[in-house]
């Protein structure tokens, strides 16, 4: 195999499909990067057997053939490359020679004969922003689990009824759910009949996604760019232009109260900035497993403190707009990282909690305008579990 292209779009190319190899793999050929040259340029795949990635890239093609390269020495060589330049890939039966300017590198290959088939990409479902969908996967991704032990809890469930998409996540001390509008792609043509103009109508998807692998996405793709949904029974998959990335499902039943509207008396509105900093100042003193407490004082101010008898203290106080029946010394407490990142994940300059019983689930929402009161018509809602405080 020889060819050449630009130096930049080897790196982008190598970049997005290294996310696919395992630091760990299960047999050396995984380690790899498999290139093959095509008529319309240079395709690059990967795999762990539970994710795959693919990009192709146009090329200058010499000599057509397929390599398998060490996929994360390679992603290391071409990030410290000069910018701007062309570089030459030159391989035979057992190294891969990259030349670019005075740089010379020399790699061994992996055999190429011993790498497995990689799956397809599946079917199209939607279509959704690029923008619209890193803002949605931020606010949803903060809330799964991370115990492997639970696979279902680690998963952002996906139902796609229509143009709706809902995306829901728990570690079942908080709920992450968020909603947007996507473009259902047509739905094929059955046998013998003319095509529908779109999938409109059909059962709703319902898939449970690795959260891990909706985080490293959020990473991979332009959000300047539409996305590609794709679906089939065991495979999801994400495309953009040349690129593509795909992962198995998570098979279970996730947790039926992940729609849940807790019942609520009032409500608390306060700047996002504000707020997040108070907790994240407070929280310096409240040491493992102690919570931060919400306090409402007099002519709309919040207290939030931490801390208590001889160990270390913090308060802070903001000023909030309060709705609804909240007595004067209402007080509830909470986890701090789980309530900053609810604060976070808003992107909003002003949220909302929403609250009632102190032992009772609360709500942070977006600030948006009138009828905010309203939970369930947020297009985002975190629901998070309060501390019970001792006596």
């Amino acid at each position: 195999m020889k060819l050449r292209l630009p130096v930049q779009h080897l790196a982008a190319a190598v970049a997005h499909t290294v996310r696919a190899v395992s630091t760990r793999p299960v047999a050396p050929v995984m380690a790899g990067i498999l290139f093959t040259t095509a008529a319309d340029g240079l395709h690059l795949a990967a795999s762990d057997y539970e994710v795959y990635a693919t990009y192709r890239v146009s090329a200058e093609i010499a000599d057509e053939g397929r390599m398998l390269v060490p996929g994360r020495l390679l992603n290391d060589i071409c990030s410290r490359m000069p910018k701007g330049v062309d570089v030459d890939l030159d391989a035979d039966d057992a190294r891969l020679t990259i030349s670019c300017r005075g740089s010379r590198f020399s790699v061994p290959l992996l055999p190429v004969d011993e790498y497995p088939a990689l799956p397809g990409l599946p079917p199209a479902v939607a279509t959704v922003g690029g923008e619209d969908w890193a803002e949605a996967v931020a606010q949803v991704v903060p809330a799964a689990s991370t115990d492997d032990s639970l696979p279902v809890m680690t998963a952002v469930r996906v139902v796609l009824a229509d143009s709706r998409l809902t995306m829901m996540a728990t570690d079942r001390y908080r709920i992450a759910h968020r909603r947007l509008t996507v473009q259902p792609a047509p739905a094929p043509a059955a046998k013998g009949t003319k095509k529908k103009g779109s999938s409109e109508g059909a059962d709703p998807l319902d898939v449970l996604i690795p959260g891990k692998v909706f985080g490293e996405l959020a990473r991979a793709y332009d959000v300047d760019r539409p996305l590609t949904l794709h679906s089939s029974g065991e495979l999801w998959g994400w495309s953009s232009c040349d690129s593509t990335f795909l992962t198995r499902l998570i098979s279970g039943k996730f947790p039926g109260n992940i729609t849940m509207i807790p019942e609520v008396t009032g409500t608390i509105t306060a700047p996002a900035a504000e707020f997040l900093a108070a907790v994240q100042r407070v929280a310096l003193v409240a040491t493992a497993n102690t919570p931060v407490r919400l306090i409402l004082g007099e002519r709309g101010v919040l207290r939030i403190e931490a801390g208590s008898g001889d160990d270390a203290r913090g308060s802070d106080l903001i000023e909030v707009n309060l709705t609804g029946d909240l007595s004067p010394d209402y007080l509830i407490a909470f986890n701090p990282a789980y309530l900053a990142d609810g604060i976070k994940a808003t992107a909003v300059a002003e949220v909302v909690l929403h609250v009632g019983d102190h032992l009772k689930p609360a709500v942070l929402t977006a600030r948006t305008g009138p009828g905010d009161e309203d939970i369930e018509a947020q297009p985002y809602r975190y629901v998070i579990m309060p501390v019970r405080l001792n006596s």
